[in-house]
C-alpha cells in the first residue's frame, strides 16, 4: 500500500535556537509525519516579503498539523530507516482543509 507521508518532520525547541539553552547540541522534537519532495528543477516561490526564494524541498503534512513560524530551524527524517534527509529553516507555512505544506 501507498505511504502517503512516509517522513519525520522534527522541529528545534526554540530555547536553544534563542542561545539560552547551555547544551552545546541543539535539541529537535517531532513535529508531525510529512512528505519531502525535493526541487529537482530548480523552482522558486515568491514570498511575501517580495524575496524570489529557491527552495530545496517543498514539505507536504496532513490537514490540522499545528503552524511551523517562519525561520524555524527544522529536520526531515526518513520514517523507516531513520536517517537524515535534509535540514534547514521552514519558510511559509500553508494551512488548508486538505492539507499542510512549506518549503525548506
Amino acid at each position: 500500500m501507498f505511504d502517503l507521508y512516509h517522513n519525520v518532520l522534527e522541529v528545534m525547541d526554540i530555547e536553544q535556537d534563542n542561545g539560552n539553552n547551555e547544551s552545546s547540541l541543539p535539541s529537535y522534537s517531532e513535529h508531525c509525519i510529512c512528505r519531502a519532495v525535493r526541487n529537482g528543477s530548480g523552482q522558486h516561490i515568491v514570498l511575501s516579503s517580495g524575496e524570489d526564494y529557491r527552495y530545496s524541498y517543498v514539505v507536504y503534512m496532513p490537514a490540522g498539523t499545528p503552524a511551523i513560524k517562519d525561520g524555524t530551524p527544522i529536520k526531515i527524517l526518513d520514517g523507516a530507516d531513520g536517517f537524515l534527509l535534509t535540514t534547514g529553516r521552514a519558510r511559509c507555512f500553508i494551512s488548508s482543509p486538505i492539507g499542510c505544506k512549506m518549503w525548506i
